[in-house]
């Protein structure tokens, strides 16, 4: 049940009072105190859905030194959500976070403990959390001697008042040992870990054993440089389903993708490792944010070869909207990608903060989800990707895996002007139950020359093999490379680039990349900056019987027109061709995007983009409007439009007003109309009224 709006004002008035004065009251009691709140009321209207919400987060930190050595910590944070819809059910969600740490931080030593809990209730049972989390550290400071790290975490999570559907338990105990001698260095790292799911009689030990070992050398006056490394990484797991469910289990990949693109089934995505380093509490970096109406995520993951897989997970960084839709593309070459159609759910997970998004199984290489819809969610990011597969009628399972990674490298510099290099990785994974068990091994030969400060250029050849224990696949990579960089002028450079790669599977040519670049830019006039770029690409898919040519242009121009107005313009040309059925897609794009100081108080952006795509275009303007009315009071204004012949039109208008009541406190309202054809809910106003302070 929500709380009444007399009893919501009342809390606001207190607090008000208590944080934004030059002074605050709690304070006063202590200077090592620390508090902030942030108090937002939204009220959103929706076609004929009507949606008012009051958003509070409160969070108090104290620190205290007993002893130049005893450090003492605690926090306390609560977070209520209350929303109330006209045509559907209500909702609310409480968060209480205590928090304590205690540090002994001893010249010789470093010991610690931490205690947390988290309560989580809301209006669906179902979901509520208790999180009890402990955790002890210990760790050395001696230089001369090895430093060892000992750390323990115990962590209990359940539904109080279901059990049957939510009680893990969980044990981790880490042991790290580091070592540097001279030009040499040693770590070894030693992980148990012990996870046990009551509600689904689900049981997973897990060990981790990881040796590296790294040393670097300089002889002949520092002309050869020489350094090795090794690492020996060993991982094995125990689980035992004692109730014979039908078991998710998480996919091993070798890479996670990335970028925004409205036209999926034809591109190429970018490694992003931040979506895959494990983290699923902080944004990924660049942030992908799928707040509101940003649509056309393409988030993936590359699997090195095919594998069967069922289900993706897509980590966000808070609760999200549940209306947000999303579509699953497959591809094997990372470029042209095919939709998956039939069966394709997706909700959104409140007690983990994810999307699980399931489709039929499907035997890949690559894999993606593409957002689309609206989010009502201002500002949600993307933590981490988690692809998965359903098994069933499984009891028993012990998984083990070993690999070795040797790496060489050397350089030796022939004089000032000329230098070469060379490196070597061999990798064996003896056994491998995790993923596909492979051995590989890569090299490099590398040959920089710069007879001057104005000219640079650099040969590289590449090659290397993977060999798959299991079926025997042998991929090989060749590639060959070369970069000119020249600036003959200050103001005035040029760089080409030329690249060609071949890879095949078990001897057969299935792929072939050739790629030239070409870049040039220059000062041509006092506030004048012209760039000019062409780029070619033949991408052969021997494989698959098809081949792309695609030409890039681009021109930008970037001119201080004025010293109050400064303009950027862009145009891009681009052809894909498919030598296959002889078609053709022809891309024009014109941009451009201003920012005039009207004043030194205002400022005005504008942004403008037109692209022209066979018989697809799509045009988007924004402009924005900053406006400094008081040292105090700041007003700004925002406008966006996309259209196009595709049908997906949106229109979105924002005024809002921020009022510095003093150096931590700041009270801030704004008003957002949306207007979308892509989904049901053609049109979309909010309300935003909040309070920030700290002290």
């Amino acid at each position: 049940m929500l709380y009444p709006v007399r009893y919501k004002i009342l809390i606001a008035a207190l607090l008000l009072m208590l944080f934004s004065t030059g002074q605050p009251v709690l304070a006063l009691f202590s200077d090592n105190l620390r508090g902030n709140l942030q108090i937002t009321g939204v009220s959103t209207e929706s076609d004929e859905q009507t949606t008012k919400s009051l958003n509070q987060e409160y969070s108090v930190n104290w620190t205290k030194y007993f002893t130049p050595y005893i450090l003492a910590r605690t926090s306390l944070r609560y977070h209520n959500l209350g929303i109330d819809q006209s045509q559907s059910a209500n909702i609310w969600r409480y968060d209480y976070q205590p928090a304590g740490e205690l540090v002994w931080k001893h010249p010789s030593f470093t010991f610690g403990g931490i205690i947390r809990r988290q309560e989580t209730t809301s209006n669906n049972e179902a979901t509520d959390l208790i999180r009890n989390n402990a955790g002890m550290t210990f760790t050395t400071n001696s230089i001369k001697y090895p430093q060892l790290e000992v750390r323990y975490d115990w962590n209990h999570t359940y539904n109080d008042k279901n059990r049957t559907e939510r009680d893990t338990r969980e044990n981790r105990l880490q042991t790290g040992l580091n070592y540097n001698y001279k030009q040499q260095s040693f770590y070894y790292n030693l992980v148990r870990r012990e996870n046990e799911n009551i509600s689904s009689n689900l049981n997973i030990t897990e060990f981790q054993h990881l040796f590296r070992w790294n040393q670097s050398s300089y002889w002949l006056d520092n002309k050869l440089r020489f350094s090795t490394g090794y690492d020996f990484n060993y991982r094995s797991q125990k689980t035992k389903n004692l109730g014979g469910d039908k078991l998710l289990e998480s996919i091993p990949f070798s890479r996670a993708l990335y970028s925004v693109d409205p036209a999926p089934d034809l591109g190429e995505l970018d490694s992003l490792s931040t979506l895959a380093d494990g983290n699923i509490t902080d944004p990924a970096q660049p942030s992908i944010d799928i707040g509101e109406g940003l649509a056309d995520r393409n988030i993936g993951v590359d699997f090195t070869i095919e594998r069967e897989v069922s289900a993706l997970y897509i980590y966000t960084d808070r609760p999200s909207g549940a209306q947000l839709s999303w579509r699953v593309y497959i591809s094997e070459d990372n470029l042209a990608w095919n939709a998956v159609t039939t069966a394709v759910t997706a909700e959104f997970n409140t007690s983990f903060n994810r999307y699980e998004i399931f489709f039929p199984v499907q035997t890949t290489r690559y894999i993606k989800a593409v957002n689309s819809g609206l989010n009502d969610v201002i500002s949600v990011f993307v933590t981490e990707i988690q692809p998965l597969i359903e098994k069933q009628d499984v009891i028993s399972d012990e998984k083990n895996s070993s690999s070795h990674l040797a790496d060489l490298a050397a350089s030796y510099a022939f004089s000032k002007i000329f230098e070469t290099s060379a490196d070597l990785t061999v990798r064996r994974e003896p056994g491998g139950n995790f993923g596909n068990s492979r051995d590989e091994v890569f090299y490099s030969l590398t040959g920089r020359h710069r007879p001057s400060s104005m000219v640079s250029q650099l040969l590289r050849y590449q090659t290397g093999y993977e060999n798959y224990r299991d079926g025997g696949t042998h991929n090989d990579s060749r590639s060959l490379s070369y970069s000119l960089l020249m600036s003959p002028l200050p103001t005035l450079s040029f760089s080409f680039a030329a690249l060609t790669r071949t890879d095949y599977i078990d001897k057969t040519k299935t792929r072939e990349a050739n790629n030239l670049f070409f870049q040039t830019s220059g000062n041509v006039l006092a506030g004048l900056d012209l760039s000019l770029e062409a780029g070619y690409n033949r991408n052969n898919q021997f494989d698959s019987k098809t081949a792309y040519d695609s030409w890039t242009y681009r021109l930008s121009a970037d001119a201080k027109m004025h010293r109050a107005l400064d303009a950027i313009f862009n145009f891009l040309y681009q052809s894909t061709s498919n030598l296959k059925d002889e078609t053709m897609r022809i891309r024009r794009q014109y941009s451009a995007d201003l920012n005039y100081r009207l004043t030194r108080t205002i400022l005005i952006r504008g942004s403008l983009t037109y692209d022209d795509e066979e018989n697809l275009d799509y045009f988007y303007q924004e402009y924005n409007l900053s406006w400094n009315l008081t040292p105090r009071i700041t007003v700004g204004a925002l406008a966006t439009i996309n259209d196009g012949d595709s049908g997906v039109k949106s229109e979105r208008a924002n005024v809002r007003i921020n009022y510095k009541i003093s150096n931590g406190s700041l009270l801030f309202f704004s008003y957002t109309r949306n207007e979308y054809t892509l989904t049901d809910r053609t049109k979309n106003t909010s309300l935003q009224i909040g309070l920030k302070s700290g002290f």
